[in-house]
């Protein structure tokens, strides 16, 4: 079913503090001051980019394809202006860089693996890296790109899956019924592909499997299913996101830091899950409560894409040359993060988003 969506919500700083996220606990992790900045990390852990990046993605994407209306090519190339641009200006930062550290030369880079290294970011196997480049900085030019790659995964499944099959199913509730034997199905999966059910751990195919969608499907799922009966559960989740976050607070706190039953959504297990529905209700709820708060403050810009992609080749950088920065310093670096991500959004994303 089609839903009305707002078109006045805080989607882009939810997906800023989820980048952030992601960027902080990288930087600190990678920068030797995960101890220091550990009373600032622990409310991070329970809120974590990643899987807040998913439901937002199944929320939404579900949106853009319920209302493509079987312009396949116009729902293609809309996601192709989202995701490639600033990714390939991010690939030949990223190749200047390597070139600068010597790790990429002249005589190399023509070489089948550096080749295909680049051939595998400019697609969607991001989460490739070369063997030669591994022993740079912390072991991979660009590690956090791996969730590009199963966002790009999604925008090809989410249409099959919505248009071909579940919206195939007239009754509501049937759908929903199928809609949570699936969240069921993708957290077994998820489960047999951990415990090694599928192949054997070292195996290429258990790295794949690893780093496909139908590993975190879940948490599209959660997003897929909040879409498909916002009409039914708006009026529990538009401008209670206080509510919400106060709920998922006092779960992770009693249930995960109290009790250890789960360390946070990731956790293949009920409370794990419960965990991730919680939190995904929380986002949503704040995408429309004082929706007018991201406009305010970020007006009509979005970096968190920006600051997603860029954060890994600062820390990177510095880890080689000042691999042991103080607070402030590491403070700054996360300013300059989001100054390039503000640069790539004005440069680059949003021009490229004018073409849609």
């Amino acid at each position: 079913m089609q839903q009305t969506i707002n078109r006045e919500n805080n989607f882009d700083i939810i997906r800023l503090i989820a980048a952030f996220q992601v960027m902080f606990w990288h930087g600190a992790t990678h920068l030797g001051l995960f101890e220091t900045l550990w009373d600032f990390l622990v409310p991070l852990y329970h809120l974590p980019g990643v899987p807040i990046f998913f439901t937002i993605s199944g929320f939404l994407i579900s949106h853009s394809v319920m209302n493509t209306k079987g312009n396949w090519w116009k729902y293609a190339k809309n996601r192709f202006l989202r995701i490639y641009p600033a990714l390939l200006n991010c690939l030949v930062v990223t190749i200047l860089l390597l070139f600068a550290f010597g790790h990429i030369t002249f005589d190399n880079i023509k070489s089948k693996e550096i080749l295909g290294w680049i051939a595998a970011q400019a697609s969607f196997f991001q989460f490739y890296t070369a063997d030669s480049l591994k022993n740079w900085a912390t072991g991979s030019p660009n590690g956090s790109l791996w969730s590009v790659a199963v966002e790009l995964q999604f925008y090809i499944f989410l249409p099959l899956f919505l248009k071909g099959f579940i919206t195939k199913i007239k009754s509501r509730l049937i759908q929903n019924i199928v809609l949570i034997g699936c969240f069921l199905i993708s957290f077994l999966l998820a489960y047999g592909i951990d415990n090694q059910w599928f192949t054997s751990a070292d195996s290429i195919n258990q790295k794949l499997l690893g780093a496909s969608v139908f590993y975190y499907l879940r948490f599209f799922l959660i997003g897929i299913f909040m879409y498909l009966n916002f009409d039914k559960i708006s009026v529990f989740v538009e401008k209670k996101a206080l509510i919400w976050f106060s709920i998922y607070g006092v779960f992770a706190y009693f249930v995960g830091y109290k009790l250890k039953l789960y360390e946070n959504v990731y956790d293949l297990n009920l409370y794990g899950q419960i965990g991730s529905i919680l939190l995904s209700f929380a986002v949503i709820s704040f995408a429309f409560t004082a929706p007018k708060l991201s406009q305010k403050i970020l007006g009509s810009n979005d970096i968190s894409y920006g600051t997603y992609i860029y954060h890994m080749l600062v820390f990177n950088a510095i880890y080689v040359l000042y691999p042991k920065p103080t607070v402030p310093e590491y403070l700054f670096l996360n300013v300059l993060v989001l100054f390039i991500a503000w640069l790539s959004w004005k440069l680059i994303e949003k021009p490229a988003l004018a073409l849609k």
